[in-house]
């Protein structure tokens, strides 16, 4: 995991793992923490202990969520977001015209909004239900 958020884990902590190849979801403790960071990746390697799962497979990919202090965040409505092969998009209005932004996401809520990580700043103007909108489209805001 990132030495930034190293800190915030530590033997006995539970935290959240998604597996989507399995679609599973599950909840793993932390067994180790490493005392020292790769100095090229700037990681810390964290062992987990994963409950005995049918569907699980050794080496299947997992993504864990490390919680983290609350703090202001920009949410937007998932429906907002267009998937681009790897990549999330969404359309903002600009001059008149609907741009293509990409965005890195973070975590999405109870309540369907996905928060921003990047690529997108508080009070830009975003089409919410973009449907077949193009980027340079021209758009008439209500």
């Amino acid at each position: 995991m990132p030495e930034s958020l190293a800190g915030q884990v530590k033997p006995g902590t539970s935290l959240a793992v998604t597996v989507s190849a399995a679609v599973l979801a599950l909840t793993a403790t932390v067994v180790e923490v490493s005392p020292a960071a790769d100095p090229v990746t700037r990681t810390v390697r964290v062992r987990l202990a994963l409950p005995a799962t049918p569907g699980l497979r050794s080496g299947q990919f997992g993504r864990v969520t490390v919680p983290v202090a609350a703090g202001e965040r920009l949410l937007i409505p998932a429906g907002a977001v267009r998937r681009l092969g790897q990549m999330d998009a969404v359309l903002v209005v600009d001059d008149g015209h609907a741009r293509l932004r990409l965005v890195r996401l973070g975590e999405t809520t109870a309540a369907g909004e996905v928060a921003v990580r990047a690529g997108l700043t508080a009070g830009e103007r975003l089409i919410t239900s973009p449907g077949t909108v193009m980027d340079g489209a021209p758009v008439t805001l209500r």
